[in-house]
């Protein structure tokens, strides 16, 4: 089943240009509020996602921060908060649904 994947992000917080694309070599997600980093590809193993499947998943990052996992997880770095200015929204159409709202 095809979906539509939207998302916001505290636009001040970027500090590269955000892209599109697949994982890279030292990817990392932010796991909490304090800031805990962990590996993407320790993230992808941890949720059971098939290693079949990884090398296709679409990211947005940050340079190596991932901000989204699309279709699986945010990072909690880059979410909008009550000192949010400015927020981007980013909307991805198509590819499949996991059962996930991410």
């Amino acid at each position: 089943m095809q979906k539509s994947h939207t998302n916001c992000f505290d636009y001040d917080i970027i500090k590269h240009d955000l892209c599109v694309r697949t994982r890279r070599p030292g990817d990392y997600i932010v796991i909490d509020r304090e800031g805990r980093k962990q590996k993407l590809k320790s993230y992808l193993i941890n949720e059971k996602i098939p290693a079949s499947e990884r090398g296709e998943i679409l990211l947005i990052a940050d340079g190596s921060h991932i901000l989204w996992v699309v279709g699986h997880r945010l990072s909690l770095c880059g979410r909008p908060d009550e000192h949010t200015k400015r927020i981007l929204q980013i909307q991805i159409d198509g590819g499949e649904s996991h059962g996930r709202d991410n």
